[in-house]
């Protein structure tokens, strides 16, 4: 994991020889995520392409036009979500969504990550 200010890059270690050998070479098992715990760092603002931010009214992100807390992602809220290519013998989600975690109160934004896929469950 690194961390630049409120910007983190979670590098992902999978297992590549399975990676490899079960042909996962596209989204569903992404090489890094990216989180956003505030609005900027460095000068570099931080928000998702419908322009909600960590730090903005939880209301803000549920007005989003790409918000649907019925999505079933393992962590967070999809705020954003595209459509990606998947091989022809899977059976899981073809979207990959950018998510929201709101803060424990639930009053706002604690932080943005992707990608996220749909999942019909989660460990």
């Amino acid at each position: 994991m690194h961390r630049w200010d409120l910007f983190v890059l979670d590098e992902r270690n999978y297992d590549e020889v399975r990676r490899q050998a079960e042909g996962y070479d596209w989204v569903v098992w992404p090489r890094f995520a990216v989180y956003f715990d505030g609005p900027a760092a460095d000068g570099v603002i931080l928000s998702s392409v419908s322009g909600v931010q960590a730090g903005d009214p939880w209301s803000f992100a549920e007005s989003a036009p790409g918000f649907d807390a019925a999505v079933p992602t393992c962590t967070g809220t999809s705020i954003e979500a595209v459509t990606t290519t998947v091989p022809s013998d899977w059976t899981g989600g073809n979207r990959v969504n950018v998510i929201a975690m709101p803060s424990d109160d639930g009053s706002t934004v604690k932080w943005i990550g992707a990608p996220e896929m749909e999942a019909d469950g989660c460990a």
